[in-house]
């Protein structure tokens, strides 16, 4: 994913999911790909044009079907599966935070991991959503931070996206 290549990537996340599918952050990760995947459909590059632009080192996935270009990468890992794979990502979340009680010092840090990695999570799923002009859903995602106590305290960068996404999923409602 970091050399470029969200659809390599995303098919190297697929491999990894039978030993890891408890894993937030590989359903979150999963979502990136697929989020990289649109822009570059949407940009109307082709693998080979792609690869060449990251200049960084690719993943070799040759023995996977590409079916020639990024076009056609919709049915692998597209932007509506990304919904899905943030969705699975903050349910997974809410699960392993439901365990914790708060009473250590390790558990109140793996609660704050938690909040930032769940705020990441309805962020990321607020913009897919905006995307693909859902704005109800957009702003539900949006307020989910902006109204939790916990994801409300993640900091100014994450109060500001989460409030744009909001306020542009309100003026699309009109």
């Amino acid at each position: 994913l970091m050399a470029g290549n969200p659809l390599g990537a995303y098919l190297n996340f697929e491999q990894t999911l039978s030993k890891y599918s408890s894993r937030p952050i590989v359903w979150m990760r999963m979502a990136e790909c697929c989020i990289q995947c649109h822009s570059k459909q949407k940009e109307g590059h082709s693998i080979s044009e792609y690869d060449q632009l990251s200049k960084n080192f690719i993943i070799d996935t040759s023995d996977y079907t590409y079916e020639g270009k990024f076009q056609n990468s919709g049915k692998i890992c597209g932007i509506y599966k990304a919904i899905q794979y943030l969705r699975n990502g903050i349910y997974l979340i809410k699960s392993v935070r439901s365990k914790f009680r708060g009473e250590s010092e390790i558990e109140q840090i793996a609660q704050k991991k938690l909040d930032v990695l769940e705020a990441s999570a309805l962020l990321q799923l607020s913009y897919v959503h905006l995307t693909l002009n859902s704005s109800v859903c957009a702003l539900s995602a949006a307020m989910e931070i902006l109204t939790d106590s916990r994801l409300k305290e993640m900091g100014i960068q994450t109060k500001y996206l989460a409030e744009t996404y909001a306020c542009e999923a309100l003026c699309s409602l009109g």
